[in-house]
C-alpha cells in the first residue's frame, strides 16, 4: 500500500490517495481518493498504519473546517485543520465515511507544522492493532499567531463489539454504547496531551 497526496500547484487543492499491490509492487491498482469531501481545500501529510487483522487505518490533516469559519476559504486563504480518519476493512476496496479525530480546529499559523512561516511538515501519527487505532498529531490550540506554540495530543479509536450495528461504506461494523463519539462503530476515547514544544519567533 502505498498513501500519499496529490501535486499541490498553487490555488489547486490537494487531495488524499491510496494505490495497492497484492504482488509486491509488480502491478498496482487504481488509485483511490480518500477524502470524501469536495471542498476546494488542502487535505495532506497522511499517516497509515496497517492492523494485524489487516484493517488499514490512514488519518491526514484535513482544511475541510475552513469552511465554517471562512465559506470562500482556498488553499491560498485556508487557516484551519483537523485530523481525519478513514479506515478499510476489505483490503482498501472500500472505505469508512471520513471521521474527525481532532476535538477542535487548529489555526496553522498558531503552530509551527503547518505554518506559513515555518512549515516543519510531517505525517499524522497512525498506529493499529486489531481493536484499536492510536492517533497522534502537532497542535496548536494553545499558540497565538504572534507567538506560536505547538504541543502534541494522543487518542484512541476503538473498534467495539457490542449487539447494536452501524453501516457505513467500508461494511457493517458493531457500535458501541461508551462515553465518547461514536461513529460508524468507532469509539473516540478522550484524548491525551504529551509533548510539548515551544520556538522563539525569528527577530524582525
Amino acid at each position: 500500500m502505498v498513501v500519499g497526496q496529490s501535486g499541490n500547484q498553487s490555488g489547486t487543492p490537494t487531495n488524499i490517495f491510496l494505490k495497492g499491490s497484492t504482488d509486491g509492487g509488480k502491478t498496482w491498482g487504481k488509485l483511490v481518493q480518500l477524502n470524501d469531501d469536495k471542498a476546494n481545500v488542502d487535505h495532506y501529510y497522511p499517516g497509515i498504519s496497517v492492523a494485524p487483522n489487516g484493517r488499514i487505518d490512514v488519518a491526514w490533516i484535513d482544511f475541510r473546517s475552513s469552511l465554517g469559519f471562512d465559506s470562500t476559504a482556498t488553499p491560498k486563504t485556508e487557516k484551519f485543520w483537523d485530523l481525519y480518519y478513514t479506515y478499510s476493512t476489505d483490503g482498501g476496496k472500500t472505505w469508512s465515511r471520513n471521521m474527525r479525530i481532532s476535538d477542535r480546529s487548529m489555526n496553522k499559523n498558531e503552530g509551527y507544522t503547518v505554518n506559513d512561516n515555518y512549515g516543519m511538515m510531517g505525517p499524522a501519527g497512525v498506529a493499529s492493532t486489531d481493536d484499536t487505532t492510536y492517533f497522534s498529531w502537532s497542535d496548536s490550540r494553545r499558540g497565538t499567531v504572534q507567538s506560536p506554540v505547538e504541543d502534541y495530543y494522543f487518542t484512541t479509536a476503538r473498534f467495539t463489539t457490542t449487539t447494536s450495528k452501524s453501516t457505513s461504506r467500508g461494511g457493517t461494523f458493531a457500535a458501541g454504547t461508551a462515553t465518547g463519539v461514536l461513529a460508524a462503530g468507532v469509539v473516540l476515547v478522550a484524548g491525551l496531551l504529551i509533548v510539548r514544544r515551544r520556538r522563539q519567533a525569528p527577530a524582525a
